[in-house]
């Protein structure tokens, strides 16, 4: 049989917190492991092989710290195996380590080792479940610059399961992360093909929150930025039984918003609603409508209008406003303004209507019984755009 050699490529060497089998030596608890490729005559090894496992300090040393360890009847395929190793306490303490490996087809008489040693990196081996004291508190410095180049922890899950698990049976959190400094993050999510966070509340019976956010300054509680076509705040709810958005304020006496919407855009909606269900898309409960801070002319959907001799034209005052001006599809409400002291005064109470005059492209509000319309008679008027 042609040598034996392993393959320069090392897939993985990484620490697993499971007990070790038996055909490893050493106490259960320190196992790690070890995935590699073993090519047989230039091609990628496949069948049935044992090995011996030496770990040394360095890739010249003569004196092995631990081993052999025998991994006997190793399936491989296309080159690709993967063993346990177990060398027993305190063989991983930061040091270099380095690790010897010789093979031999299953049940033959002599290994082969392989050349040159193979080096287990700290971040591999750095801890194992029994050296763990609890609780663990340590610092660091990584400074590469982001988020993820690097990080005093670093764990990969090639798996389907979750690569870190936070548990707590009392009223702790499961995983909390805290930033000190200014532009930092306590916690950080990032994906570029997946959800980048998850929140569940996985029992019908529990009436907290699925995500709990405050805040005790000035910014808000949850801050959300899309930078694509996406929406920034995005919320659903499949059952039907609940709401897929709720905002509230318990404090009686605030003067702010459960909900506050801007937008700078010419042609977006600070807030929009749509139903293709053939329900409403705003429905309102208890409370009114108000337009806080309107006036004659102000720049808003509702606003104050006031008759004066430049508007006044017979029957009629031309409105002059940024919302309705040379639009004849807007929809106006008109009502009398009853009460404005020093300023508006009504001269009957007489129907009054509107109509759009296309020669100025103005809306006008006109006496119905034909009499001409007078200074000082102010309206309130709410426009709605189509």
């Amino acid at each position: 049989m042609s040598l034996v050699r392993f393959g320069s490529r090392i897939l993985a060497a990484i620490l697993a917190l499971s007990a070790a089998t038996a055909s490893h030596a050493g106490p259960a608890g320190h196992a790690f492991t070890y995935q590699g490729r073993l090519d047989q005559n230039g091609s990628p090894a496949s069948g049935s092989f044992d090995f011996s496992f030496k770990l040394y300090a360095s890739p010249s040393a003569l004196i092995y710290l631990a081993g052999p360890v025998e991994v006997l009847d190793v399936p491989v395929a296309d080159g690709l195996f993967k063993v346990k190793i177990n060398f027993g306490d305190g063989m991983f303490n930061g040091s270099e380590r380095w690790l010897s490996i010789s093979v031999k087809p299953h049940g033959a008489a002599g290994y082969t080792v392989i050349s040159p040693r193979q080096e287990l990196t700290p971040a591999p081996y750095a801890m194992s479940a029994a050296e763990i004291s609890l609780p663990l508190a340590q610092t660091g410095d990584t400074d590469a610059g982001g988020f993820f180049p690097t990080g005093l922890l670093s764990l990969t899950q090639y798996g389907t399961s979750n690569a870190i698990l936070g548990q707590t049976s009392s009223t702790g959190a499961g995983v909390a992360g805290y930033a000190h400094a200014a532009g930092g993050v306590g916690v950080y999510g990032k994906s570029n093909v997946a959800t980048a966070g998850k929140f569940e509340n996985t029992s019908a019976a529990n009436n907290s929150a699925a995500l709990y956010v405050t805040s005790n300054g000035t910014g808000g509680a949850v801050a959300s930025v899309s930078t694509g076509a996406g929406s920034a705040v995005a919320g659903w709810n499949d059952s039907g039984l609940g709401h897929a958005g709720f905002f509230s304020i318990f404090n009686g006496g605030s003067d702010k918003h459960a909900v506050h919407a801007e937008s700078n855009s010419a042609t977006g909606a600070a807030l929009y609603g749509k139903n293709t269900g053939g329900g409403a898309a705003l429905m309102l409960g208890a409370g009114t409508i108000r337009s806080p801070g309107s006036g004659i002319n102000t720049p808003s959907a509702i606003f104050v209008h006031r008759a004066t001799a430049s508007s006044l034209s017979g029957v009629s005052t031309y409105i002059n406003h940024p919302m309705c001006n040379g639009d004849p599809w807007a929809i106006l409400f008109v009502t009398y303004r009853f009460s404005t002291p020093g300023s508006e005064s009504v001269q009957d109470w007489d129907h009054v209507g509107v109509w759009y005059d296309s020669n100025v492209n103005k809306w006008a509000i006109f006496n119905a019984n034909a009499s001409d319309m007078e200074a000082g008679t102010a309206f309130n008027v709410m426009v709605i755009k189509q």
